[in-house]
């Protein structure tokens, strides 16, 4: 995935980083989640990230440590989600992934939309 390098790379910029949303699970039925969001926080004046689940009854939010980060990452990467939405101060990149994803995984290449973006908010003057 082109974008896994990117949405790392990005997760881990304390600067940067803003948010970032995986949503529409390519079997909403069966899925446990439908929508993650993933937003850094400072906890006892540490930074961590926060992610937010949320099912169709249910929301848990859980607490992420820096050497997790690329762990949580492939997994959420792994879970099937049809939307990634990353934003950062400086721009915002979306990923919608086609339908067909099924049979991309079955050895027909991948087939993904990258978009870049203007940010969503505009940095904070210091």
């Amino acid at each position: 995935m082109e974008y896994r390098d990117e949405l790392l790379r990005s997760l881990r910029d304390e600067t940067r980083f803003a948010r970032l949303t995986f949503s529409s699970p390519a079997r909403p039925r069966e899925a446990e989640w439908l929508k993650v969001s993933v937003a850094p926080m400072l906890l006892r004046g540490e930074r961590r990230l926060r992610a937010l689940f949320q099912g169709e009854r249910k929301q848990v939010a859980r607490m992420i440590a820096p050497g997790e980060v690329e762990q949580q990452l492939d997994a959420l990467l792994g879970a099937g989600f049809q939307r990634i939405s990353l934003q950062c101060t400086d721009g915002d990149l979306h990923v919608p992934r086609s339908r067909l994803t099924a049979l991309v995984r079955l050895g027909l290449g991948h087939l993904l939309v990258l978009s870049l973006w203007k940010p969503a908010r505009s940095p904070t003057p210091d």
